[in-house]
């Protein structure tokens, strides 16, 4: 089944009010949601959104499930992200989104997905990653400064050797 016809059939399914499950491909929701895991979209009809939600909605030919960051309730506009480094916040409207990822895994009882880190949560991240950037140059100045004392000591040894040889 190609995209576009999967990315119709859900839009039907989940408009008509049945919950769809199917498996995620890809790595923009990584950690949370991982390639091949199966997840659970029920109507949108049903729950009520609000941040950290994961919802299912149209791109192109085919559609995404991130994360909601933010969302303008005068306007029906929501700013979604996947939690990989990599992916780049887009605004959706609020009507195009198909429903909202409620289960994941691979049986319908599953957990819903985690929520995203709070302002604390992002704060210790960062720190974190500076903290750990900083401990990784600083292990890799000690090995530059060990590689370039051990080339002087064997450059020593070796002009060490052969003067020796040239004062007898």
């Amino acid at each position: 089944m190609s995209a576009a016809n999967f990315s119709d059939l859900c839009g039907d399914l989940l408009s008509g009010g049945r919950p769809i499950r199917f498996r995620a491909s890809g790595s923009s929701m990584a950690p949370a949601i991982r390639d091949g895991d199966l997840l659970t979209v029920e109507p949108l009809a049903t729950r009520s959104l609000s941040e950290g939600d994961i919802v299912l909605y149209p791109v192109g030919t085919g559609f995404r499930a991130h994360r909601v960051r933010s969302f303008d309730r005068l306007r029906k506009e929501l700013i979604c992200q996947g939690d990989n480094w990599f992916c780049r916040p887009e605004v959706v409207s609020a009507d195009a989104v198909f429903g909202v990822v409620t289960g994941l895994g691979s049986s319908a009882t599953a957990a819903p997905p985690r929520r995203p880190l709070g302002v604390w949560g992002k704060a210790l991240r960062g720190r974190l990653g500076r903290g750990l950037k900083l401990c990784f140059r600083v292990v890799s100045g000690f090995r530059r400064a060990k590689m370039v004392v051990s080339a002087q000591a064997s450059e020593e040894g070796r002009q060490g050797s052969t003067g020796k040889g040239s004062q007898r």
